[in-house]
């Protein structure tokens, strides 16, 4: 079996020789010690998984951060020395599938790297165990794999690609993996519980907010996308649920208060 690729992003030879050592009996690791570097050698193609420290020699951090979520939905875990919470939620904003701050336990690491893996490249049957440890979600409600279309939303599971009236929608690894659990419950309440299962089930940390905000930003690429596309709804108390596109129409039978 092909080893998954990941790419690391640090500009301290030691900790990047260390990283490199603790991933590589399992993934095929390459590494870059600046933003340059990087961008040079991901013209051959985008990783499976990148690994970015922030503090860069050449480019700021965040900046890169959002470019690296611009060039493709390649995983992106930020391990980075972080100075506020306010930094550490900022990334997960501009696209950041995770984030580890340092020091950080290696083990720990590893794991966080194992787990956003698998998110990414589920193995068969494993979408099926995580409905059915989720018993207050049907796991027979809506389509799986394969191709769905709502409106003039298309979400193709099997390559991992939406498009809105045809164009593509460019989100993170979490936000598809939301997106087409949504849409596999068209219409049906969803919990942070619930939600938090198909993303890895750690992202709504305590404090953090984590998943509300993959929410949010999926929220503001579908109200942004062109043509009949369904919405997602915050309920106060309960979580979200995504409507069918006709239902957009009608501004009085339903609120949208800020997630």
């Amino acid at each position: 079996m092909e080893r998954h690729t990941v790419f690391l992003i640090e500009p301290d030879a030691a900790a990047a020789r260390a990283l490199a050592t603790l991933l590589k009996p399992r993934y095929s690791v390459t590494s870059a010690p600046s933003a340059a570097t990087a961008r040079t050698w991901l013209r051959g193609g985008m990783p499976d998984l990148i690994v970015l420290e922030l503090a860069l020699p050449d480019t700021d951090g965040l900046v890169f951060c959002a470019e690296l979520r611009a060039r493709g939905r390649a995983g992106l875990l930020i391990h980075s020395w972080c100075a506020s919470q306010r930094e550490r939620l900022l990334t997960l904003r501009l696209g950041a599938d995770d984030f580890v701050p340092k020091p950080a336990d290696p083990a720990e690491l590893e794991a966080r790297i194992d787990a956003l893996l698998r998110r990414i490249f589920p193995k068969p049957g494993r979408a099926t165990l995580l409905r059915s440890a989720s018993p207050a979600v049907p796991a027979q409600a809506g389509p799986s794999v394969g191709v769905q279309r709502i409106g003039d939303l298309m979400i193709d599971r099997e390559r991992m690609i939406a498009k809105a009236n045809d164009r593509p929608l460019y989100l993170t690894h979490t936000e598809f993996r939301l997106l087409s659990f949504f849409a596999r419950r068209l219409g049906q309440p969803l919990s942070r519980n619930d939600l938090a299962q198909t993303t890895g089930g750690y992202e709504h940390i305590a404090g953090t907010r984590s998943l509300d905000m993959h929410v949010r930003r999926l929220r503001l690429k579908l109200s942004g996308a062109p043509g009949r596309i369904p919405v997602i709804v915050a309920m106060r108390g309960l979580g979200y649920r995504m409507m069918e596109p006709a239902e957009r129409m009608d501004p009085m039978a339903h609120s949208f208060p800020a997630a």
